[in-house]
């Protein structure tokens, strides 16, 4: 960050009494950010922003609010590589993820995309989740315990005609069904693989995102359960 690029987030940052402003290395790039000056150190108390350059083609980004050096309210991460791009937008409640939660990522490499949308509260897993994945348009359910729950999907079109659906069907984390179903309404059964595959997203690329900025975090490992 620039000396002017610095001094123009200091005069856009709202100071309260008794803090300060730091702007410059953190981590393996760049912060600016609200602290208390405290004889242990910085604790982190406001807006913070972070930015890290890692090569020409690799670029971190994470924006958010701290309180007493936890995680609070409204944050984005954002990640670059060579191969793609991955995105978190979620919240904390002191360093807890709890809130909606928005996921997307691209793989150039492969050709792949997914995207998630769901609801954490206190750290767990609830309701509905919907998203795409696999080439297919994906929903499930979590109970209020985080356990996978009533009938998870994952619909494949050619155009406007479905062509393949998978479907699991749990009962508070027990597994009742797992079949596939083609475009004649045909079911063979299969390998459960919807909820190992929407905990593959959630436990390496949103906790990769997470962990641009693991500092404040006191539970970011996200998964549905099962029994």
């Amino acid at each position: 960050m620039g000396n002017i690029s610095r001094f123009i987030t200091k005069l856009l940052t709202n100071i309260p009494e008794g803090h300060e402003f730091y702007s410059g290395e953190f981590g393996r790039g760049e912060a600016d950010y609200v602290y208390i000056q405290t004889p242990v150190g910085h604790v982190l108390n406001g807006n913070f922003q972070y930015q890290c350059y890692i090569d020409d083609d690799s670029y971190e980004r994470a924006e958010g609010k701290f309180e007493q050096n936890t995680k609070s309210g409204y944050w984005s991460l954002y990640s670059k590589t060579v191969d793609g791009h991955s995105e978190l937008r979620t919240h904390f409640t002191g360093g807890v993820l709890n809130g909606d939660l928005l996921f997307s990522m691209l793989d150039d490499t492969h050709n792949e995309a997914a995207d998630l949308s769901l609801a954490v509260f206190d750290g767990e897993i609830g309701g509905h989740i919907t998203g795409h994945m696999a080439g297919g348009t994906f929903s499930g359910l979590c109970d209020d315990k985080g356990y996978a729950d009533g009938v998870w999907k994952l619909e494949k079109k050619e155009g406007r005609k479905t062509v393949l659906t998978q479907r699991e069907v749990w009962n508070h984390g027990r597994l009742v069904e797992a079949y596939e179903e083609d475009a004649e309404k045909h079911r063979t059964p299969m390998e459960p693989c919807l909820r190992e595959n929407i905990n593959t997203l959630l436990m390496n690329e949103v906790t990769r995102l997470l962990h641009i900025i693991p500092q404040g975090t006191k539970d970011d490992i996200l998964h549905v359960h099962a029994k």
